[in-house]
């Protein structure tokens, strides 16, 4: 069998005439001949799309089609991507609005709310000073009980603010030992770890991380001071403090052997102003758990709570690893 035997003809025949319809405009060709150095010099003239269309087989003629309807779906691809960038750009614009309102109320809580709060109890601890003595136990009791509600209300201002400190400020991560920001957080509560005798004992090392450090410090103190109040009061405090590797985090344990929660509420103490216990049994505003909450998923990561009544709680968190560099995996490290 001879090789022409084997051609398509009606394609080469095709294929034949687009090569006879492409001429190269020789009034760009350099004197020398050739190929010109520039190749945009080449302009093959443009060949209707009727007469190409008939050099093509009916195959061909599909395949035109199919690449015609392929190039308006990206054009309307495109546009679409458009719309939606748009769409992007006014969101974050409402966004940094937000921002700012958020930002005013805050300077507004901080000082506005917080200032007429101390007025009044300073001057019911002036009149209590002053005029407890000749006043009978009734209305002293009156007296302490609004020297403690302003105080209380001025906690639960200052735990918003640091909910709202945490949501938002949200700055460049930085790379951290998750040590040093543990001994912060226990220096923070080191006048309620001497009131108690609590002891806190760190069982593993703690790795380094890209974290917000604030942040991060604050979630440690939040579940220590949790861990030291919520104690038994037959037993001293013991917290254990340790962290596990996997392959995409590090998970940070807080162990202690206190009181316990009851099996119910493992979801609902991290919402706002969840309180298990009365204000008069343990101090406390039900936000401290809903700022680790949000500590923890600002870093991608999350929370969650594991305890036996009268046995333990240990609260656990997880932080991402930091990226590695593409094509290097995390056994090469």
């Amino acid at each position: 069998m001879n090789y022409d035997d084997t051609l398509d003809h009606s394609k080469y025949d095709s294929y034949r005439i687009l090569q006879q319809q492409v001429v190269v405009d020789t009034d760009h060709v350099p004197a020398s001949g050739g190929i010109p150095a520039d190749r945009n010099q080449i302009h093959p003239p443009a060949i209707p799309t009727n007469r190409m269309q008939s050099a093509f087989s009916g195959n061909d003629e599909a395949i035109l089609n199919d690449m015609t309807q392929l190039n308006n779906e990206l054009v309307n691809t495109q546009r679409l991507l458009v719309k939606q960038n748009d769409e992007i750009t006014k969101l974050n614009k409402e966004l940094n609005a937000v921002n700012a309102d958020l930002k005013l109320f805050t300077h507004v809580a901080s000082h506005d709310l917080k200032e007429p709060i101390r007025m009044v109890t300073g001057f019911m601890g002036l009149i209590k000073t002053t005029y407890g003595p000749s006043l009978d136990k009734k209305a002293n009791s009156y007296i302490d009980f609004a020297l403690d509600g302003g105080m209380r209300m001025e906690r639960m201002i200052t735990d918003l603010l640091e909910l709202t400190h945490i949501a938002r400020n949200l700055h460049q991560k930085e790379m951290a030992d998750m040590n040093l920001l543990l001994d912060d957080a226990i220096q923070n509560v080191s006048t309620l770890v001497a009131e108690t005798a609590a002891r806190i004992d760190i069982t593993t090392p703690l790795p380094v991380l890209p974290v917000y450090k604030s942040s991060i410090s604050r979630l440690f103190q939040n579940l220590l001071s949790n861990a030291i109040k919520f104690r038994k009061e037959d037993q001293l405090p013991v917290i254990c403090v340790s962290a596990a590797e996997g392959d995409k985090e590090w998970t940070f344990y807080i162990r202690d052997n206190g009181i316990g929660i009851p099996k119910e509420n493992f979801e609902n103490i991290f919402e706002l102003f969840s309180r298990l216990h009365t204000e008069e049994k343990i101090d406390g505003t039900g936000i401290g758990l809903s700022v680790c909450k949000k500590a923890a998923e600002n870093h991608g990561g999350r929370i969650w709570v594991d305890s036996e009544e009268g046995i333990f709680t240990q609260f656990s968190f997880t932080i991402p690893k930091p990226a590695l560099p593409k094509n290097q995996s995390r056994t090469e490290r």
